[in-house]
Formats: C-alpha cells, sequence, structure tokens
C-alpha cells in the first residue's frame, strides 16, 4: 500500500474526508433542488438572498474543511480538485438561478414556442363569463382550432371575425370555464388599452410560421 494510500486510511482523514464529503453532497442536493424548481417556474425569487446564503456556507464550510486537511496533510493535488469542484457547482447553480430570476431563457428553450398566423374565421360570445371569447382560428391545410380568448374587452365578435392574427400553436390543450383551448392569441396592451398582433401585410397567409 502507498504511503499516500495509507494515509487516507487512517480513521482521522477518513472522519475528515467523510464531513467533506457531506458537506459538498450537501451543497450539490441543494443545487439541483433549486435547480429543478427554478425549471418549474416556481416563485422562489422572495426567498433567493436566504437560499443562497445558504448555499453559501455550505460551500464555504466545504472549503475550510479542505483547508485543514490540506494544511495537516499537504496532499494540495487531491484536495484543490475537490474544492474547485465545490466551487464550480456553486457558480453554475448561481448563473442558472439569476438567468431564471432575472426572467431570462435560453435561445433552445424559446425555439422550442411555435408562433403561427392564424385567420380567425368564425367567434362567439363565451356564456356566463364577460372576458373570454370562443374563437375557430384557421392556421391552413385544415387546421382548424378552436381558441379560448381573454379579449372580449378590446374585441367584439363582429370586430374580431376575419382578422388574422398571431397565435402561439404548440401549447398542451387546457379547459376554461369547460371548454378546451387550442392555443392562445398574442397581443400587447398599454393600460386599458389592449392590440393583438396581427400581420401588417395581407399577404401574409394562416398558417405561416414567425421566423
Amino acid at each position: 500500500m502507498s504511503f499516500l494510500k495509507r494515509i487516507f486510511n487512517t480513521k482521522k482523514v477518513k472522519d475528515a474526508t467523510s464531513v467533506v464529503k457531506n458537506i459538498t453532497n450537501d451543497a450539490k442536493d441543494l443545487v439541483e433542488d433549486l435547480a429543478e424548481k427554478a425549471d418549474k417556474n416556481l416563485d422562489i425569487s422572495g426567498k433567493f438572498d436566504d437560499v443562497k446564503n445558504i448555499a453559501s456556507d455550505l460551500v464555504d464550510d466545504a472549503k475550510e474543511q479542505i483547508d485543514k486537511i490540506d494544511d495537516k496533510l499537504e496532499i494540495s493535488d487531491k484536495l484543490k480538485d475537490a474544492k474547485e469542484k465545490v466551487s464550480d457547482i456553486a457558480e453554475a447553480a448561481g448563473d442558472k438561478l439569476e438567468a431564471v430570476l432575472d426572467d431570462k431563457i435560453d435561445f433552445d428553450t424559446f425555439a422550442k414556442t411555435e408562433i403561427k398566423v392564424g385567420e380567425i374565421i368564425d367567434a362567439e360570445d363565451v356564456k356566463k363569463s364577460d372576458k373570454l371569447l370562443k374563437l375557430t382560428v384557421s392556421f391552413g391545410d385544415d387546421d382548424k382550432r378552436q381558441i379560448i380568448s381573454g379579449i372580449k374587452k378590446s374585441y367584439s365578435v363582429k370586430d374580431i371575425k376575419g382578422k388574422k392574427a398571431v397565435f402561439v400553436t404548440n401549447l398542451e390543450p387546457r379547459k376554461i370555464m369547460g371548454l378546451e383551448s387550442n392555443g392562445m392569441i398574442l397581443g400587447v396592451s398599454n393600460g386599458d388599452t389592449f392590440s393583438i398582433l396581427s400581420p401588417e401585410k395581407s399577404e401574409i397567409k394562416a398558417g405561416t410560421k414567425a421566423s
């Protein structure tokens, strides 16, 4: 058995390295848990400072334990890697959480969103609602969908029929007041004023993808 292995097999070092391992595992588990919550878009912004402090304390404890072992046994090369790994975990988690809390997404996430021009070929008031319209929207090639939209205060049934608008078309279907909706109309608002997003040129056909 090599001298280094004999050192690592002593009870004192085993206990110390076990402490470091447990601390770094705690930090890693915390990081992964936070990343998962961030990916699910949970509202953790109010707790972010507390979470950041806890993670920082765990990482600092791990580094301190590593430095103590290093000072006593002079095995810098081995423990330097462990300390750097702890720092990398913390830095990666911080970057990911800050991006989510700043409402930023990466390009690959954005690219998953399918946006198309649709033509509203029919519209009806949704019973017992002062906000919702039931739209029948054509996206060309026999692709007609029912989309429930809260635009009634800005557009009447008469106003919206025949208009082309921009829709998100790859959302999971969902029920709104018992009616299935298969997409979402896009618009902009300023105070009480709301406007759907609509192609400027009439030559843009229903089904055209945004690019």
